[in-house]
């Protein structure tokens, strides 16, 4: 039984560091083209290329996205990989001009075979060079054939045979799948001429499921459904063949060099018709041409610079993340102890990757949470600082007197507070930039942690449903199904899960130590039932605190009143005070006793002297109760209460439906039927669709959704 990862697999997601697996995102690329091409002066009218620039022009743009992903990453030795299928032509040649670049950018070559090495050999004109670029690429996968039938091997192998030549496209067609499915960014070195109507596994096939989505029927116009997986990068290389023929190139200021475009959901939209177009050589034109490296498109940047990004917080924050990884495991699973018993070796890999992201996203929730909260309580100390002095810095001056805390800007008392509220426009100035640059600055950095905890945040939840879904016995990959909505925007999400998956082998009963049927109850009891129960008691604290918060806003009402009419009722004291020290003069002046000439003034005094020490206790208040009313609305804020109750409903139902099959005793016997299985797993890719998607609509709200102008 399988207990490990094979050596290949673990040094491309694992980085040993300080005697911690540390886990590492890989970025993916893939390959796809033709097998021949025309060279110079081969047909008239088109241009053509030796075998040499062919290569020269891919290892230029190769070269530039290896070292954008490098920068990206920082010290992080993470691993750029290409897929290819090691085909004839386009395949064996982007492969050796991947393993010819520097060992620094750390290009690793992973060949995607479209069905075992033997077979696929047969079908390979320089069997000598396939042989030598297997051995030097880094990891090899074959795919699984469609039919294990003894037959169907032997109808494979018949290569000279024209009648089997569809039974190995439709294999090629299942690499194109694969291609595009796990890779952010696809090369084609391809003629720009669409076939895939009749030749179901070739270039332009692939190009199809890249473009508009892993299906094998989309149409063009389906704006509503419209699933692009990620950008093309095209080299346009013209064959010598009647459909080239037919089709001229258009004419390009260089001919001699050869012609890149860029291609992602925004350049495919016809603003004419209003639908997405598929790019032919219709729209090869030097107006698309690339000028620049593609590296340099906005869509890839942003990819490689997030995905980096998760790799330089995973391995920089390492030792502080290290005390709370067996907390994070243990919350994953409910506390269970036998957990480990309901996992293979993928899986634990997976685990180990969830337990980082879960910690970082928490880390940085903090960070967030105590910039809020140093910066009101240093609001609240300055604000209880100023109190002292305007309340009580004229009582150490003055003595005690009827001066109140409003009473120097009227009478210009040589005073701290005199001097803020009585200086030059300029110097109000000054002060005011030096205070909006300090709440901006704050600001700033309150966001940039926001941004990242809500981004590992949903990477997290990616993963725990990817791991459910693989103890379940799945093979989906959860980056294929978030909502169409959202496929821009999570286009780093999806590829930073599509380049775990490509290395995960997919899940085989002889590599768990539980049964399905075990296993599916654990999925039951602990994911579906134990995120109900997390929801429903945030909802319920969520529910108490906003009852609390409310509470708060009504005192929060009652100090601004207060504060509103402090200056009012300190005038009217003041005033009272003179009305009677004017009184007790007339007095004095009619030769009274001395006793009764100071009756009236200290009642007077002793009233004005408590409402400024009410009125600083006031001052005091404020940041207090700010600082808890702001503090329950960041922790819970009613977003976050909302999502929880639409939560609610789907996995309560899940769980409704997952239950009477759970308990049937032969629950094995009828596992072992595909279709039992795929009823089963239904449910569970239905509730995993909503949680990822609900996940990233929570993260679209409150993070870096771009805003862009309609067409």
């Amino acid at each position: 039984m399988k207990n490990t990862l094979p050596p290949e697999i673990e040094s491309l997601c694992i980085q040993k560091l300080d005697g911690q697996n540390v886990p590492i995102w890989p970025y993916v690329a893939a390959v796809t083209g033709h097998r021949s091409f025309a060279r110079p002066g081969e047909v008239e009218g088109l241009p053509g290329y030796e075998r040499e620039t062919i290569k020269k022009a891919f290892q230029h743009e190769l070269e530039q996205m290896a070292r954008q992903w490098k920068k990206a990453c920082g010290s992080v030795n993470a691993p750029f990989i290409l897929l290819t299928g090691l085909a004839d032509g386009a395949d064996q040649l982007t492969a050796e001009a991947a393993l010819e670049l520097p060992e620094e950018l750390n290009v690793k070559l992973a060949a995607i075979l479209p069905m075992e090495k033997d077979l696929f050999r047969l079908t390979v004109s320089d069997k000598k060079r396939f042989d030598s670029l297997l051995e030097r690429a880094y990891v090899t996968f074959a795919l699984p054939l469609l039919d294990d039938s003894p037959e169907y091997r032997s109808q494979l192998a018949d290569v000279d045979n024209p009648d089997t030549e569809p039974l190995r496209q439709m294999q090629y067609k299942e690499l194109g799948k694969f291609l595009a499915l796990h890779s952010h960014v696809l090369f084609a070195l391809w003629d720009g001429i669409d076939v895939s109507e009749n030749l179901v596994g070739g270039t332009s096939t692939t190009l199809h499921f890249k473009l508009e989505g892993n299906t094998d029927k989309q149409s063009q116009s389906d704006i509503l459904t419209y699933t692009s997986v990620g950008p093309v990068v095209q080299f346009l290389l013209p064959r010598k063949n009647e459909e080239n023929l037919k089709e001229p190139i258009a004419e390009l200021e260089n001919p001699e060099e050869i012609a890149v475009f860029y291609w992602s959901k925004h350049d495919l939209w016809d603003k004419k018709n209003k639908r997405y177009f598929f790019p032919s050589r219709k729209q090869m034109t030097e107006e698309n041409r690339c000028k620049t490296s593609v590296s340099l498109k906005p869509e890839l940047v942003d990819t490689l610079m997030r995905i980096g990004d998760l790799n330089q917080q995973s391995t920089t924050n390492s030792q502080q993340l290290q005390k709370g990884l067996p907390q994070s495991r243990k919350y994953l699973f409910e506390e269970r102890s036998d957990a480990e018993e309901f996992c293979d070796a993928e899986t634990e890999a997976l685990i180990n990757h969830y337990i980082y992201a879960d910690k970082l996203a928490e880390m940085f929730k903090i960070r967030m949470e105590e910039i809020v909260k140093y910066f009101l309580l240093g609001a609240g100390l300055f604000l209880f600082s100023s109190s002292l002095l305007s309340s009580f810095w004229e009582i150490r001056q003055n003595g005690w007197g009827a001066d109140t805390a409003f009473s120097f800007a009227s009478r210009g008392k040589d005073t701290w507070c005199n001097m803020l509220f009585s200086m030059p426009l300029t110097t109000s100035l000054y002060w005011a930039s030096i205070f909006l640059f300090t709440v901006f600055y704050i600001r700033a950095i309150w966001k940039k942690n926001r941004v990242r905890f809500y981004r590992f945040r949903a990477v997290a939840e990616a993963l725990r449903v990817q791991i459910f879904w693989r103890i379940a016995g799945m093979n989906d990959c959860v980056s294929g199904y978030y909502r169409t909505h959202q496929l821009p925007e999570t286009e780093w999400l999806r590829a930073a899960i599509n380049g775990l998956d490509v290395l995960m082998e997919k899940p085989y009963e002889m590599n768990f130590h539980k049964s399905r049927a075990e296993r599916l109850a654990f999925v039951h009891d602990v994911w579906i039932n134990g995120q109900l129960k997390f929801f429903q008691n945030r909802l319920a604290k969520g529910l108490k605190a906003k009852t609390n918060t409310n509470f708060e806003y009504a005192k929060m009402i009652i100090w601004v009143i207060l504060i509103i009419a402090y200056p009012f009722i300190s005038t009217w004291l003041d005033n009272l005070y003179h009305l009677c020290d004017a009184s007790n003069q007339s007095v004095a002046a009619l030769n009274l006793s001395e006793p009764a000439i100071n009756q009236g003034s200290p009642c007077i005094h002793l009233l004005a002297e408590c409402c400024q020490v009410i009125y600083g206790i006031l001052l005091v208040w404020v940041p207090i109760h700010g600082l808890k009313l702001l503090w329950e609305s960041i922790k819970k804020p009613q977003s976050e209460l909302n999502r929880y109750k639409q939560m609610l409903f789907p996995y309560d139902r899940a769980i409704l439906l997952l239950k009477p099959e759970l308990e049937k005793e032969n629950l094995n016997e009828l596992l072992k039927s595909e279709e039992n299985r795929r009823k089963l797993h239904t449910i569970l890719r239905q509730l995993g669709t909503e949680a990822v998607s609900e996940n990233a609509s929570w993260y679209l709200s409150l993070e870096e959704r771009k805003l862009n102008m309609p067409y």
